[in-house]
């Protein structure tokens, strides 16, 4: 039993990256980049050693276009750019919505890896007047929410059965 609790535990904290395909979210924090509800949100997604990104944008303001996007790793308290997007795309959404976005996709490094994972990069996308800069966050998988959840369930009934005494199936002596 003790085997098999250790076993339990070690499993449930097996994590989404695990599985090969990483999703990401990039939440721009108080202040967003102008954008409107019929386009789908800012992402990300790690494939292998391959990084896919791609930050929408309202296409129908009147402000200008953005003036250029970025991947940037926070580092000591300093934003340092990793990738810079080339390419401002205009593009079409069922149900009528327009963008524009950044978009690309790079081979990446295993450092470049690790401290994507650990969410040290932000995008950052910059106007005439401001820049806007957004966390990429990794979006955990349902199933590796569901192990964690399990393993946590079979430690914590195992500390209960330690901690709460066995009742006597007949009277106790004293």
């Amino acid at each position: 039993m003790k085997h098999l609790i250790i076993i339990l535990g070690l499993l449930s904290q097996l994590s989404a990256f695990s599985q090969g395909v990483i999703n990401f979210d990039i939440t721009f924090s108080g202040n967003p980049p102008f954008q409107t509800p019929s386009i789908p949100g800012s992402g990300a997604i790690l494939t292998g050693d391959i990084f896919y990104a791609i930050l929408y944008m309202d296409a129908t303001i009147p402000n200008p276009s953005p003036l250029s996007g970025s991947i940037e790793e926070l580092d000591g308290g300093i934003f340092t750019p990793v990738i810079q997007f080339t390419n401002l795309v205009l593009a079409a959404y069922p149900g009528g919505g327009i963008a524009v976005d950044y978009e690309g996709s790079w081979q990446l490094t295993d450092t470049q890896i690790q401290n994507l994972l650990a969410g040290q990069w932000y995008a950052k996308v910059t106007y005439n007047d401001a820049s806007y800069l957004g966390q990429i966050m990794a979006v955990p998988e349902p199933s590796s929410i569901t192990l964690l959840l399990g393993g946590l369930i079979v430690i914590l009934s195992c500390l209960y059965r330690r901690i709460v005494p066995k009742q006597c199936a007949s009277p106790c002596e004293n």
